[in-house]
């Protein structure tokens, strides 16, 4: 029965989701198309440092239209700071007047060059066309000392022109050309994302692996895992890695590597990501159907699901802090293999499936309200310490699980938990097979002794009365709900100080962490590990000091509770300071007025006033 309804509940949620795609649609239209691309966050970069531009329709940034020649030099000479502009440029008869100061910059730098009186600014760029214009620089690679055989592991490399072979070459040496399953990308034309992405490799120092079935290693800022069969190992990588959808069902490995940023899962199969003994701060799934599997020895921080119907593996000997399934990951899977131990799995995709083998442990699963139907599986011998279930949902097996909280109609849980079982709001659940009504708070009794039969009374009983033993009292659940932040905001004074406010819903200690901005968020624990800023009410929080340094800055904050319990960390965002914003503070002077400077005549503001006054006759001061 529970299975038929599952599957009655995915046909629901997918016709629901299909009605949704014009309407959503047209409000990530509205709001912007960079939304959900693959290179979003380098976009956005760029996007922040004044590098690229919309269209000028609000909203559109076109990231997958075809990009010109003057397109590409507006790029390119912000990304290498080219302002010099050849005289030369005024032969050209082609070139609109938008485009002018670039293409002169161009044809200055070299990378550029006309032929008779056109620099064909309309022209297209294809990728061996922008490599062989970056390769006028010596300091990615050098073209000099390109060997051309490199080619021949490519599917595509006899396509390469011969006045681009240099380039090409070099560039694939140091695996800053973009490669995907064994071919190069975009040799008719790039897009305007593929060619911000491919500058912002040899800016950030991100190398892409592209030919399957290969072993790579290497110590950088960033990494594109964009075949099947690569495997990433013995290598520490400062930024994020990516694993393209060019794996498509494929796989890829990554062995004792450290990854500084994001984990992002763009490709990869049922067969898997395998993560072994590895370090990673952050996860990011977003590929649907896809198995990532944390093994032996892998530390991850937050593994974060986006992809629908995609499977979150924990095996033995990994150590993973949280698992959050997002509300759009409809269908995903958590596996918490046996030994292994997780210590918060949150759910908020209907029809989610979090399995438990004999031996796992779960110290927080938290089921959300957006996660209808999901099902929790209990082999015997898994342990779950506090279970909170906000939406109709069903746990199954015989796994010991110690202290439940229940706010949802339609909960079944059939284990009774050791601990405590609250029932909140107007609802009932089935626990343990019996019915709870909501308020119930109720312990596991303990074991009642057999009865003894009591002594006769004696002919002169003491008259002192008996003594009547306290009534004991009823069990109170342990605090498991974190605070929840909100309504941050921020007033700068300098490059090194700040203001805060924000919401919290429960009082507790306040921390913060500043990091630059849009760098990898950390995690609510480390923020909790960072400065205090204070005690805190259950209300609006404000005019809270922080210290920052020069430029635009994330500062993070969490409140933490009497219980222990950690807010998801709150993100504001901090603009770089802009002098001159604050009035002057004037101590210590005279102002004397003159009959010019009457009451009626004018008005003179003056802030931070403190020092005298005198006024002539008929003058106020």
């Amino acid at each position: 029965m529970q299975k038929a309804k599952r599957i009655l509940s995915l046909a629901l949620v997918l016709m629901l989701t299909l009605a949704a795609i014009p309407f959503q649609a047209a409000m990530a239209a509205d709001a912007d198309d960079l939304v959900g691309h693959k290179y979003e966050s380098v976009m956005r970069k760029w996007i922040d440092k004044g590098w690229m531009a919309g269209t000028g329709v609000p909203g559109e940034y076109a990231p997958d239209r075809k990009i010109t020649r003057a397109e590409f030099a507006v790029f390119f000479n912000h990304f290498e700071g080219y302002t010099a502009q050849s005289p030369d440029i005024a032969k050209y008869t082609d070139v609109p007047q938008w485009a002018l100061v670039h293409m002169a910059r161009a044809l200055q730098a070299g990378y550029f060059i006309g032929s008779g009186n056109t620099m064909m600014p309309s022209g297209p760029i294809s990728q061996d066309m922008a490599l062989t214009s970056v390769g006028s620089s010596t300091k990615y690679y050098d073209r000099s000392k390109a060997d051309a055989s490199v080619l021949t592991k490519l599917s595509n490399g006899a396509s390469v022109a011969d006045w681009a072979i240099p380039s090409v070459a070099a560039a694939l040496s140091a695996n800053f050309a973009l490669v995907a399953d064994g071919a190069l990308i975009a040799l008719d034309q790039l897009t305007r994302a593929q060619t911000v992405f491919l500058l912002d490799c040899l800016m950030t120092d991100t190398h892409t692996y592209g030919i399957p079935d290969t072993v790579v290693s290497g110590n950088h800022g960033g990494a594109v895992l964009a075949a099947d069969g690569v495997t990433l190992k013995d290598s520490v990588i400062a930024g994020d890695v990516y694993v393209d959808e060019a794996v498509a069902d494929g796989d890829v490995y990554l062995e004792n590597v450290q990854i500084g940023g994001i984990l992002r899962v763009q490709g990869g199969g049922l067969e898997s990501v395998h993560i072994k003994s590895s370090k990673v701060a952050a996860v990011v799934v977003t590929k649907d159907e896809v198995r990532v599997v944390y093994e032996n020895g892998t530390e991850v921080a937050e593994s974060r699901v986006n992809g629908e119907s995609s499977i979150i593996v924990v095996e033995n000997g990994a150590k993973i802090d949280s698992v959050v399934v997002e509300a759009e990951a409809v269908g995903a899977q958590v596996v918490v293999s046996s030994g292994a131990t997780v210590a918060a799995v949150e759910v908020a995709a209907p029809i989610s499936t979090v399995t438990l083998e004999s031996g796992a442990t779960v110290t927080a699963l938290t089921i959300a309200d957006t996660a209808a139907d999901a099902l929790v599986e209990t082999a015997n011998g898994s342990k779950i310490t506090n279970l909170v279930v906000e939406a109709a949902a069903e746990v199954t097996g015989t796994g010991a699980i110690t202290n439940a909280t229940v706010t949802a109609d339609d909960v079944v849980i059939a284990q009774t938990p050791t601990g405590t079982v609250k029932v909140e709001g107007d609802v009932t659940a089935n626990v343990g097979g019996k019915d709870v009504a909501g308020t119930d708070v109720s312990a596991t009794p303990a074991p009642t002794a057999a009865p003894t039969q009591a002594p006769s009374t004696p002919s002169n009983p003491d008259p002192t009365p008996a003594t009547t033993a306290p009534p004991t009292a009823t069990p109170v659940p342990p605090d498991a709900t974190a605070p929840v932040l909100s309504d941050g905001t921020v007033a700068r004074t300098s490059d090194t100080a700040a203001t805060i406010g924000f919401t919290t819903d429960e009082a507790g200690t306040a921390y913060y962490t500043v990091v630059d901005k849009d760098a990898t968020p950390p995690t609510n624990t480390a923020v909790a590990e960072g400065t205090e800023i204070g005690a805190v009410t259950a209300t609006a929080v404000t005019g809270k000091a922080v210290t920052l340094t020069a430029g635009a800055k994330d500062i993070y904050v969490v409140v933490k509770d009497a219980a222990g319990n950690i807010s998801t960390a709150l993100k504001i965002a901090a603009a770089a300071y802009v002098p001159g914003t604050t009035d002057p503070e004037v101590t210590g002077f005279t102002f004397t007025a003159t009959d010019g400077l009457k009451q009626g005549n004018a008005n003179a503001a003056i802030n931070a006033v403190a020092g005298t006054f005198s006024a002539p006759v008929g003058g106020t001061s």
